[in-house]
């Protein structure tokens, strides 16, 4: 059989087993086309619906240039501004970008447009459209929040009549409002009041329905800013593009338009906020140094009143010359210590307050200037963190603990620098006082006088570049009312929708409408533990098989005599053929079972049976499910007296239960009789043997219809009695673990020679274990 199974196994030609397996794949898959179309009609169908009723979004764009500070010729960085190297500012083009996309900003945008209200009006079957502007024929505004309730009220619902008056439907009642009378609503107060640039209120003929919402103001600034989308243009420019959805176009070029106007406000403040600290700090210092210089002058003015002086006496100016460098730099060096002691005594005097630390002046020292600076950068995020968060928030306290930080570093980098410029200044005193000791002549009365005009001095020239510095402060904030961006587009609307896109919609609808059945296809063929091909039976057992009976409904079990050219008559002409060849003439018991009920055991023995008797056989079929017979109800018999009743009455002749079929008149037939109670123990009998020998001096075959070994054991009674099994297997029914059952028969010779034979298989199949027929 080994040979006749590579025969049958060769008839696909040439065709490669890849091929093959392509080909069984798309067959397997085709199967369920009526799946494929109802879920691609499906989701196409909903993707229609999606694209009709969803609310389309439209793109606001807008191009914003960040000016670089260190670049240009604007007044802001002339030469005497960029001087104060605090006021030196760098514009980092990420930092901006976060600022912009900041939600304190955005809250700020909403709140000055007063977006946390919208109306709404139907715009057909399941959907509203949103009105803004000129088309909105109302205002509402809050008055009043008490709780988080007032957000969460729904079908709320104005009708406008006239001019003057409205109904308002709310938690299914109507009340009738004036304009611009406050309402009380669960948890708040609002109002509603007419757009004066709406003029269409006059001819309203019937009461026009609009539906207001309110939005909860942290939901909503989380909503725009996930619509919102900041980016770069490129890495070599400072430029970046403002992207932001919306339903209404004229809204989301205000909301774009305003988000601009508020960045480029908060960065004039920022800068102006350290100009206007720096200034009022000098102002202070002034005030201070004028009364010390008055206090000075006024000295010098009683000192040569008392002394009488009017000239310096023309022998001291040589060693008033040789002394002068020394002077000079010793004023200088007092400069010095006189400007770190101000800065020392300001952040001294106030431990507790944060703010901005005045420039170092005429200190030249990279390490003061760098802490400095960093000090007033950290004021300045604190002053914008604390616009939107509270003092204890962790962030503002790690600024605090940073600030304190900063600030005991710059007292000690002051003290440091003072102590090195007092050892300077204490060497240079002691090479003046050596020069000095030259003019011992000079009368001391000048001596003092120069001690007197030189305080003078240092106070006037500090007072005087303090002065100049407050001129340059001013010149600075007057500078920063300019902003440190330009707009470069501004907002603009697509001109078509951007959501939904139709084209992607449908794409995914498509790709979705065949994955689907795709995905549950797969599955139910990966699931499937049934035999459903011969590739599934050839890779279980090598038991040969006799061919394939295509699946038959009640009317066509007799056609197999009526319809001698009908399919399924040649389908048991060829079984017949290959069992003939298989067992040879000497056998002549065949036992008929499968796995399991219902796969063909019954219909498989008479049809066979028939065909024998075709062929000139004498055939008895024997019921020997004696569980659950079904052989005499299948071709129109009545159970009499039959094999149990034989079995257990040994009086009982066996002529007399032997009956004729209508299907042919060399087919007998032997029914059950009477279920016993005991089959397996009757299925034991001596008499079956017995039975089964005399039938085989009567006929040429005997065939019997066992019970199903898959269930029970009563066909293995037969071992050792029949010559040859038949075991039959249903496509789409039978499952592939009763194989192991099928081997072990096979391997144990339980019933001689074992055979297979498919049941149920489908009409149209042409490529199989034998020949297939159209339908006749």
């Amino acid at each position: 059989m080994s040979k006749k199974n590579q025969q049958q196994g060769s008839r696909g030609g040439s065709i490669g087993s890849e091929e093959v397996n392509v080909v069984k794949l798309l067959v397997s898959y085709l199967r369920y086309w009526h799946i494929f179309a109802v879920s691609f009609v499906v989701a196409i169908v909903l993707a229609t619906l999606y694209i009709n009723y969803a609310t389309p979004e439209y793109l606001i764009t807008s191009t914003l240039l960040l000016k670089d500070d260190d670049k240009g010729a604007d007044f802001s960085r002339n030469a005497v501004y960029s001087d104060l190297e605090n006021y030196k500012f760098s514009n980092n083009l990420d930092n901006e970008i976060e600022v912009i996309k900041s939600k304190s900003l955005m809250m700020s945008v909403l709140t000055d447009l007063s977006l946390f209200t919208s109306c709404y009006e139907s715009d057909g079957l399941f959907r509203n459209k949103e009105l803004y502007g000129y088309n909105l024929p109302v205002d509402i505004k809050i008055i009043e929040v008490k709780s988080d309730d007032f957000y969460k009220l729904k079908d709320v619902f104005v009708y406008l009549k006239d001019s003057s008056a409205f109904d308002l439907e709310m938690n299914g009642s109507r009340y009738s409002f004036d304009f611009g009378k406050p309402i009380s609503a669960a948890g708040g107060v609002f109002s509603i009041h007419k757009n004066d640039e709406w003029t269409s209120m006059e001819s309203i003929v019937s009461p026009r329905k609009l539906m207001i919402s309110f939005h909860n103001p942290e939901v909503l600034v989380d909503q725009y800013a996930q619509k919102l989308m900041v980016e770069a243009v490129n890495i070599k420019a400072s430029t970046i593009n403002i992207n932001f959805k919306s339903n209404v176009p004229d809204k989301g070029k205000d909301v774009v338009n305003e988000l601009i106007s508020q960045y480029r406000q908060e960065a004039i403040e920022d800068k102006n906020a350290i100009a206007a600290n720096t200034i009022q700090f000098i102002d202070e210092r002034l005030e201070y140094l004028t009364a010390e210089l008055s206090q000075v002058e006024k000295g010098v003015e009683d000192y040569k009143r008392r002394y009488d002086i009017t000239d310096m006496s023309s022998e001291s100016s040589q060693y008033l010359k040789n002394t002068s460098a020394y002077r000079e730099q010793l004023r200088e060096l007092a400069t010095q210590i006189d400007v770190l002691e101000s800065i020392e005594n300001y952040l001294l005097k106030k431990p507790d307050e944060f703010e901005m630390v005045p420039s170092s002046l005429n200190i030249e020292d990279a390490t003061l200037l760098s802490l400095i600076t960093k000090y007033n950068d950290l004021q300045i995020e604190r002053s914008r963190l604390l616009r939107t968060a509270q003092p204890s928030n962790p962030l503002i306290k790690n600024i605090n603990e940073q600030s304190e930080n900063l600030r005991a570093n710059i007292i000690e980098n002051l003290r440091n620098i003072k102590n090195s410029i007092l050892i300077s200044q204490r060497n240079l005193q002691a090479s003046s006082n050596q020069n000095q000791s030259k003019v011992h002549q000079v009368p001391l009365i000048e001596r003092e006088l120069l001690e007197i005009n030189r305080q003078q001095s240092i106070k006037q020239e500090h007072y005087l570049y303090l002065l100049k510095k407050r001129e340059e402060s001013a010149l600075s904030l007057a500078a920063t009312t300019f902003s440190n961006s330009r707009i470069i587009d501004g907002a603009r609307a697509s001109q078509k929708p951007v959501s939904p896109r139709k084209m992607v919609i449908f794409l995914a609808a498509a790709i979705l409408g065949i994955g689907f059945p795709f995905v549950f296809v797969f599955g139910t063929i990966a699931l499937n533990d049934k035999i459903g091909s011969k590739e599934d039976i050839a890779s279980a057992t090598d038991v040969a098989v006799l061919g394939e009976i295509t699946h038959a409904s009640k009317d066509e079990m007799k056609s197999i005599l009526h319809k001698s050219r009908a399919p399924i008559t040649e389908q048991f002409r060829l079984v017949r053929s290959n069992l003939f060849y298989a067992i040879g003439a000497q056998k002549k018991v065949l036992l008929i079972t499968s796995s399991i009920n219902a796969e063909g055991k019954t219909f498989f023995s008479l049809n066979l049976a028939a065909s024998m008797c075709m062929a000139g056989k004498k055939v008895v079929v024997l019921e020997f499910d004696l569980r659950k017979p079904a052989l005499l109800n299948s071709i129109g018999l009545t159970q009499t007296s039959g094999i149990a009743d034989y079995l257990l009455d040994a009086n009982l002749p066996l002529d007399s239960i032997i009956r004729d079929s209508e299907l042919s008149p060399s087919l007998k037939v032997i029914g059950c009789g009477k279920t016993p109670e005991n089959p397996a123990e009757l299925m034991m009998s001596d008499k079956v043997a017995g039975l089964i020998t005399e039938l085989k001096t009567r006929f040429d075959y005997v065939i019997i219809d066992s019970a199903p070994v898959g269930l029970v054991a009563d066909s293995y009674a037969f071992t050792g009695v029949v010559d040859a099994a038949i075991y039959l297997i249903k496509y789409n029914y039978t499952k592939k673990r009763y194989f192991e059952t099928i081997n072990e028969i096979q391997h144990h010779n339980k019933f001689g020679h074992l055979m297979l034979a498919v049941n149920n298989v489908a009409k149209t199949t042409s490529d199989g274990f034998g020949y297939g027929y159209e339908s006749v």
